[in-house]
């Protein structure tokens, strides 16, 4: 233990942290060093004693900061009602605002503490897979969603980490009274702000057919048994599977049937034979992956005839996003419908093209 030049041992009063004779503040709180320094220490060399994480500490920071996001989620959902008409809206703060306050609540847990910054951001990761499995069980959201919240979560928890650590290292007690309403602002102007985000996703493909040959597969389509190419599918994330319909006319009823018995009600709504099939989506599954977080709601088929013979196929998708930020799920929606698309124009594409053959 290292000592004053009278053999006191010099600690903080503030942290209890074990100081050197030339320190002059602590490093570990800011705080000003008890007592007057001496320039005859012998070993000025010898770096401070690192203290070891406290087990204690770190758990009660990683319960804490859980513990008031689940009672931020909470009191968010009964002052601003999104669990009623707008059940499964989750908003910019919840993945931004509320990860940050949670990561600066576990520094502050963990100020007296001599982590790293790799710990810091290790302790940060843990958190955020608490958080998820605490969400898979009680919100029960799906998995796939909570993957693709997962390192948004993460990326932001940790910058709260980061944050929480240069406030309290330098013991800036305004700063410290200060962020915290302005976090609170931040979350209250959000849920009191509209949210209706719409979206579309289009994509087409050239199917070696002329557009009578590949209208026959766009009302209905037969199984369809080819192993999917995107991950996520992969992972269990329903993917059509077969259409059927009364008929290509305005009023038939169309239902489209996705893996693991996802079945989408449809009716088709605009018929322009070998031109253009439109569809509106009347209910969609009950799954996980999409309740109250996105709701497809209007499908389409153009065909356009090239001049060499083929048949350049359009479809295109409309739908609702409730899972804000939007700059970042919705690219996330975006590769997921489109990969739908795909599956489905791929699959015609073959039978058109062979059909011919």
């Amino acid at each position: 233990m290292t000592t004053s030049p009278s053999g006191d041992p010099r600690i903080c009063e503030e942290c209890g942290y074990s100081l050197r004779p030339t320190d002059i503040l602590c490093p570990a709180c800011g705080v000003a060093a008890p007592m007057p320094l001496s320039s005859s220490w012998t070993d000025l060399r010898m770096p401070p004693p690192k203290r070891e994480p406290g087990g204690r500490a770190i758990l009660i920071g990683l319960v804490a900061a859980n513990v008031f996001a689940i009672l931020m989620m909470f009191l968010t959902n009964w002052l601003f009602r999104k669990g009623g008409p707008n059940n499964g809206l989750y908003l910019a703060s919840d993945f931004t605002v509320l990860p940050l306050s949670m990561g600066i609540l576990m520094a502050y847990c963990w100020r007296r503490l001599d982590l790293t910054m790799v710990e810091y951001f290790g302790f940060s990761v843990i958190s955020s897979l608490i958080a998820i499995v605490a969400a898979y069980y009680f919100l029960r959201e799906g998995v796939i969603c909570l993957g693709m919240a997962a390192p948004l979560l993460m990326l932001v928890m940790g910058l709260g980490c980061f944050i929480g650590k240069a406030i309290f290292s330098r013991n800036n007690r305004t700063l410290n009274f200060s962020i915290a309403p302005l976090l609170i602002a931040v979350v209250v102007a959000d849920s009191l702000s509209p949210h209706h985000f719409q979206g579309a996703c289009v994509d087409t493909i050239t199917i070696n057919a002329p557009p009578e040959r590949v209208w026959q597969y766009i009302a209905d389509y037969p199984a369809l048994t080819e192993k999917p190419h995107y991950w996520l599918f992969d992972r269990g994330l329903p993917m059509p599977m077969t259409a059927t319909s009364d008929g290509a006319y305005v009023g038939s009823r169309r239902t489209c049937v996705f893996s693991h018995n996802a079945i989408f009600d449809e009716k088709i709504v605009e018929v322009d034979p070998a031109k253009k099939l439109t569809f509106d989506i009347l209910r969609q599954p009950p799954d996980p992956e999409l309740v109250g977080h996105l709701k497809l709601e209007r499908g389409q088929f153009i065909l356009k005839r090239n001049p060499d013979g083929t048949t350049t196929l359009t479809g295109t998708s409309w739908y609702k996003l409730n899972v804000y930020p939007v700059t970042y799920f919705d690219w996330w929606t975006q590769d997921v419908i489109s990969h739908v698309h795909l599956r489905v124009m791929e699959h015609i594409k073959t039978l058109a093209e062979g059909t011919g053959k």
